[in-house]
């Protein structure tokens, strides 16, 4: 299925997502995984416009705190949206400028956290922020899931298998490696090159 033909945009990325907690075995709420897919669906549609890539999460957070609450909320949701799918999805982006994957994850989940203490009430059973913080590095491992999923199914041809094998050795991505198999290719660590 192409994204390019689906209508139903959030559709597809629930679709993705579901596959994704399943495949990474992650536990979450529907409404964890509609949000996830929401966020998705969001981004597609408006383009990665991301305050996260261009400024330091450290100084987004302390901006985000230090807001006037009416605009605090906004911005610690937004921070955290930001760096859940810049951690899932943008992985070798951040590595590739210095930037450890973790520390965008604390940053993340702490805004996550920050915003779930502000709406708050008594009852902390559909506290979706909360559940957001807590599960953050399993969420960003299932969007990372998803990002291998949709770079493999767009790499095509010889070069498009090289750039997966190349993917995969450097990620160890188990859904990378059942791609490889799947295409006839047995992937092997060290010296031994493909088979």
């Amino acid at each position: 299925m192409s994204i390019l033909i689906n209508s139903d945009v959030e559709g597809f990325f629930s679709s993705a997502v579901d596959e994704a907690v399943t495949a990474r075995n992650v536990q979450v709420s529907a409404g964890v995984r509609s949000y996830l897919a929401g966020l998705l669906a969001g981004f597609a549609s408006k383009g990665p416009e991301q305050e996260t890539l261009r400024r330091p999460v450290t100084l987004l957070l302390r901006e985000a705190l230090d807001a006037p609450p009416p605009e605090r909320f906004e911005k610690l949701k937004s921070l955290g949206d930001g760096s859940l799918y810049v951690a899932g999805i943008f992985q070798e982006h951040l590595e590739a400028h210095g930037v450890d994957v973790g520390y965008v994850s604390s940053v993340g989940a702490t805004a996550y956290r920050s915003a779930s203490t502000m709406i708050q009430r008594g009852d902390r059973g559909d506290d979706l922020f909360g559940e957001l913080s807590v599960k953050f590095h399993l969420l960003v491992s299932a969007l990372r899931e998803v990002a291998d999923a949709f770079f493999a199914g767009s790499a095509v041809g010889p070069e498009g298998l090289l750039r997966v094998y190349a993917r995969w050795e450097k990620t160890g991505s188990a859904r990378l490696g059942r791609e490889l198999i799947a295409r006839g290719v047995v992937p092997v660590r060290g010296g031994g090159g493909l088979h």
